[in-house]
């Protein structure tokens, strides 16, 4: 069951964000060395690229993340929440990461906010 724009909003605004389940809505890669490039497309109608852009130019553009995205990205799968995605993540990173909690869950909200990923609980 799809949630119009006004249920998504009230049930995120509701929820602890730790307890969302996010979901990748576009396509990515990992290369050897473990970093991730995301394929974000540039025109939503594969028609109008086909127009606009012809054979020479690719349908998507490619951002490629850091290290910490990358991490965070490849928890992505549908299974775990963003809480336990916080806890690999800080295991992973040496360093740990300052502040990870309000980190991570900023960068979901932004993910979300560019429909890179949704989550469980609104779909």
């Amino acid at each position: 069951m799809v949630f119009s724009f006004s249920r998504r909003s009230k049930v995120l605004k509701h929820a602890n964000i730790l307890q969302l389940t996010p979901i990748p809505l576009i396509e990515r890669t990992t290369l050897e060395n473990g970093l991730v490039t995301l394929y974000i497309p540039r025109f939503k109608s594969k028609i109008i690229a086909g127009l606009l852009l012809g054979k020479s130019k690719s349908y998507h553009i490619k951002v490629p993340l850091d290290e910490h995205g990358s991490c965070i990205w490849q928890q992505i799968d549908g299974q775990r929440n963003i809480g336990q995605i916080v806890i690999i993540v800080k295991k992973a990173t040496p360093e740990g990461m300052v502040q990870a909690e309000q980190r991570i869950a900023k960068y979901f909200m932004q993910l979300f906010h560019d429909k890179f990923v949704t989550f469980a609980e609104i779909i």
